[in-house]
């Protein structure tokens, strides 16, 4: 029974794994998307040394953008082991109660069968 309990938190974790992985994926990719928009950005501008503090102060704001967007998708530790100590926990109870369950379900059958073959 332990090892079937084992199993379904492996396979839990694997896939809570995956998740957050894809995830992280995905926003190194929206990221490129930005860095490589800001590029062309500056590429299309032309540039010249004049303007390097004015282009200066439009990176700092298109980064404290870029900062507060990740920043509203991006989940903190705590809460990501909140998240996992319920799912933990659910499973736990979860089997904990199945068990129980089986247990009840043997001894009445087996409690049945004596009856049974005592008559």
């Amino acid at each position: 029974m332990e090892w079937a309990v084992s199993l379904v938190l492996g396979l839990g974790f694997s896939i809570i794994g995956w998740l957050l992985s894809d995830k992280d994926r995905k926003q190194g990719v929206e990221i490129a998307e930005l860095r490589a928009a800001l590029e062309k950005e500056r590429e299309a501008r032309g540039v010249v040394e004049g303007e390097l503090y004015k282009l200066h102060n439009t990176d700092a704001q298109n980064l404290l953008r870029l900062e507060l967007e990740i920043a509203k998708t991006h989940h903190t530790k705590d809460d990501l082991d909140r998240q996992l100590d319920a799912l933990r926990s659910a499973f736990t109870d979860g089997f904990k109660s199945l068990g129980e369950s089986i247990r009840q379900m043997m001894q009445d059958h087996v409690e049945q069968h004596h009856k049974d073959r005592g008559q």
